[in-house]
């Protein structure tokens, strides 16, 4: 939360308020030691902008308590507690409620540390409603941390109102409110889980805290009508400090010496909010504030009445002063600092970025911070007069660079401003190689450009110049944190369906196209495999116009062979298309009906009788069957019963038939049957339904990702063709876009075949050198 940044960002109004009111001195985790009565709160700095909260509590003897854990892509707390003596001391934890930000890290907690008992807000995510279209926080959450809790044998409590949670000689905790949200679980989905934050006063030392979790006005309203006192010496400020939170009624009823939000980077709210309002009116109500991203770690010591505050920087107050006033239509506060940062400047709002610059007066238009260049220490500084570009973006030479708290220039990925860039120094726009990963980050080519993000790396599906591409986030199967952003190329998943992003494998690739996601019939190594509108790829039956296909679990069409499928056989000719009617394949006569089933035994076609084999192949001449002999012309139509038995001929099998997962012919395959089994010495093999299907002898097989094989085409007759039978499907598809863009695996050139997806049997990496 740095208001006085020298160059645009952005704040949580809300805390930066009450940063100023009462003079910011940072602090991020807090911990209370109590020894005979010490209580240590410990406020942890998670390093990274949006990444949550996780604060320690201890006394000088028992056991402590981690509240809240931290975003499940940061590991600053991992970090902490192995720096600190937890990797093999016991502690518990408690879960303020279930979102990522607050609970991500809690299973993992269980699992790798020596967590005694988990304390969690009665939960509903056993009840809640399944069709919510908003990511479902309790259930992912909540069931991962009870799994954990099992598998370790942790012990878990719900909590209530009115329990009280023992931490040590003289220090415990007394849950004041709990899962009283207002709102229903089917509606407003972030409030109603904020809202169940659990409230609760710790006590210790002579002193007391207040931590809230993320209580929104609504919840901080119920506590008010409560009546239980609320008055503490210590307030983590509700929801990290935004402007939905800590109205100046609760700060009243806290009345804090000591406070500290989380997190600096928000957009901010018009001015004219009530809330707001009430931020700026809250000026000398808290005398001592922090942030834990601007000062660091916080300690807070509570012995004997008396508290003792350290933090890992800055130690200095923010902020001393706020004037607000207006200038025609435009809002303005004038920020007034101390020497600590030797600056008069003037903040004027313009969209949804903040400007300075130094002057006392409003600015008619933003611009970034400029100065020049001072070497220091091995480090730049950009610095001009007595002001110094720090934590924040500023400008020279037509360039665009990122400084520190110290004011140094960093280069590199920088999280920052709710976004990831990347300098090398200076910030990249559009499409840059790192590490031999491609990213794209955003420039005026990208559909839904601003100024404001410049810069910003892109994740999820995004459509550059018109063409549509997938960078790696949390919802893509292979994701890990190292790779977040990544152009994916080759075969992937998304959120359980997949995909594929043009690479050297396809059939008319070219460099410019890398990773341009597929869509239509496309040619990737031998097989022809068909994405949808939404870029798709579909499995199973599909119809396209008139003309039907199989596609196999793996993707890859059925051509040039019989398939069974639910015990019927069909066949796929050297487009792919099913056949109908009479067709002569390998010189041997077949019928198949209007749903394209392989005709067997008699047969009466056009009001002419006919016999076909097991195998489907019509029979002439003379031929026993069962106890008779009949005799059936060149064309195969039956002549009548012969006078005399005879040998008789006997037909050929087909070559080149097999066995598909049950389905019905003309409709589109789910594209969930993934799964085979079986081996490349065999020549049966089963799908995931149970079926089994028959390769042909002379075909070249080619191996599966988990090490199974399926038959390819025979004699390069699966070939490209631009006419009959590659019809794309109707309809359109829309762009899906990402939620909570959090950080990295590149996509793949063969298909997964293994469902569900464990992440180890995805084929290698694909190609993802610039073009």
């Amino acid at each position: 939360m740095k208001a006085f940044r020298i160059i645009r960002h952005q704040i949580p109004f809300i805390a930066l308020c009450a940063a100023f009111l009462i003079g910011l001195a940072a602090v991020p985790g807090a911990v209370c030691e109590a020894a005979s009565g010490k209580m240590t709160i410990v406020a942890i700095d998670l390093e990274e902008e949006n990444t949550g909260e996780a604060t320690m509590i201890s006394a000088a003897d028992g056991t402590p308590l981690l509240v809240d854990s931290g975003d499940k892509h940061n590991r600053s707390v991992f970090e902490w507690l192995d720096r600190n003596g937890y990797k093999n001391k016991k502690f518990n934890t408690l879960v303020t409620h279930w979102h990522d930000d607050h609970a991500g890290n809690t299973a993992e907690i269980i699992r790798k540390y020596r967590v005694g008992t988990v304390y969690l807000p009665k939960t509903n995510y056993l009840n809640v409603n399944k069709d919510r279209s908003y990511y479902d926080y309790e259930r992912t959450f909540a069931t991962d941390t009870l799994r954990a809790a099992r598998e370790r044998g942790t012990k878990v409590v719900y909590l209530e109102k009115g329990d009280t949670i023992r931490i040590g000689s003289g220090v415990s905790g007394k849950v004041l409110y709990v899962n009283e949200s207002p709102y229903s679980e089917n509606w407003y989905a972030v409030q109603y889980i904020n809202n169940q934050s659990a409230a609760i006063m710790f006590t210790g030392g002579g002193s007391k805290f207040l931590a809230t979790g993320d209580l929104q006005e609504q919840g901080e309203n119920r506590l008010l009508k409560s009546g239980v006192s609320l008055k503490a010496d210590i307030y983590k400020m509700s929801h990290h400090g935004y402007d939905r939170s800590n109205q100046m009624k609760f700060i009243k009823a806290v009345s804090p010496t000591y406070a500290w939000f989380t997190t600096h980077n928000v957009t901010p709210q018009k001015y004219s909010e009530p809330n707001t309002r009430d931020g700026a009116a809250r000026m000398g109500r808290i005398a001592n504030t922090f942030s834990t991203r601007y000062n660091g770690t916080l300690r807070f010591v509570c012995k004997n009445g008396e508290i003792n505050v350290s933090a890992e920087r800055n130690t200095s107050k923010m902020y001393e002063k706020l004037i607000s006033k207006k200038t025609g239509s435009a809002k303005y506060a004038t920020f007034t600092f101390n020497k600590a940062c030797a600056a008069h400047m003037t903040q004027k709002i313009v969209n949804t970025d903040l400007y300075y610059n130094r002057q006392l007066k409003a600015a008619k238009s933003g611009s970034l911070f400029t100065g020049s260049w001072k070497d220091q220490d091995g480090s730049k500084y950009l610095v001009k007069g007595n002001l110094k570009a720090f934590h924040t973006f500023a400008e020279k030479g037509g360039e665009t660079y990122y400084f520190d708290w110290s004011g140094r220039r960093k280069t590199g990925f920088i999280n920052a401003y709710g976004g990831k860039y990347y300098f090398s120094p200076s910030m990249a726009t559009g499409w840059k190689v790192v590490s031999g990963r491609r990213y794209y980050f955003m420039d005026s080519r990208y559909g839904s450009y601003s100024k404001a993000k410049r810069g910003r790396m892109l994740t999820g599906f995004k459509t550059i110049a018109g063409k549509k591409y997938y960078f790696m986030n949390a919802r893509c199967s292979s994701y890990s944190k190292e790779t977040l952003g990544k152009l994916m190329t080759g075969f992937f998943k998304v959120n359980g369906k997949s995909y594929y992003g043009a690479n050297s494998k396809m059939e008319g690739y070219s460099k410019e196209n890398l990773g341009v996601l597929a869509k239509g019939w496309v040619k990737i190594g031998s097989n022809r495999y068909y994405f949808g509108t939404d870029n798709v790829m579909r499995t199973g039956w599909l119809k396209l116009g008139r003309r039907t296909y199989y596609l196999f679990p793996g993707g890859s069409a059925a051509v040039n062979r019989f398939v069974t499928i639910s015990d019927k056989k069909y066949y796929f000719d050297q487009n792919g298309v099913m056949k109908t009617g009479w067709q002569t394949i390998g010189a041997k006569k077949y019928y198949f009906d209007e749903n394209g089933v392989m005709q067997t035994g008699w047969q009466t076609i056009d009001g002419k009788k006919y016999y076909f084999d097991e195998n489907g192949v019509m029979l002439t001449g003379r031929q026993k069957i069962g106890d008779k002999v009949y005799v059936f012309g060149e064309d195969g139509a039956l002549i009548g019963e012969a006078a005399d038995e005879a040998s008789t001929a006997t037909t050929a099998a087909p070559e080149n038939y097999e066995t598909a997962p049950e389905a019905e012919p003309g409709t589109e395959g789910s594209g969930a049957a993934y799964g085979w089994t079986g081996s490349e010495s065999t020549a049966q093999e089963s799908t995931s339904e149970g079926a089994t299907y028959e390769t042909a002898a002379e075909e070249e097989q080619e191996a599966a990702p988990d090490g199974t094989t399926y038959e390819t085409a025979a004699e390069g007759s699966l070939r490209e063709t631009s006419g009959e039978g590659l019809t794309e499907e109707s309809g359109s598809g829309e762009e899906a876009e990402n939620e909570p863009e959090t950080e990295p695996q590149e996509g793949t050139d063969l298909p997964a075949v293994a469902e569900p997806y464990t992440g180890e049997n995805f084929p290698a990496e694909g190609q993802s050198a610039e073009p």
